[in-house]
């Protein structure tokens, strides 16, 4: 992905998954959200530096009950995210 460039897809099903990358070529705060127009979803969103990220290895995790997810990353090192 491009930074500040937004992605529109689709995943359909229950216990789909979809992986980015986006490079930080410098430290900054980097700011993930995911929209989901279907209010009754649930999403999971997990964020890591170097590796793809799991449920059980994630820097960042945002796993609460709801469609829409966000995370913030206050100081996202350099390096693939």
């Amino acid at each position: 992905m491009t930074l500040n460039v937004p992605f529109e897809g689709t995943i359909t099903g229950s216990g789909q998954f979809q992986l980015f990358r986006v490079q930080v070529l410098e430290a900054t705060p980097l700011l993930i959200r995911l929209d989901d127009g279907a209010a009754g979803h649930r999403n999971e969103l997990y964020v890591n530096l170097g590796s793809a990220p799991t449920q059980s290895i994630a820097r960042y995790q945002s796993t609460d009950a709801t469609a829409d997810q966000g995370i913030t990353v206050p100081f996202a090192a350099p390096g693939t995210w």
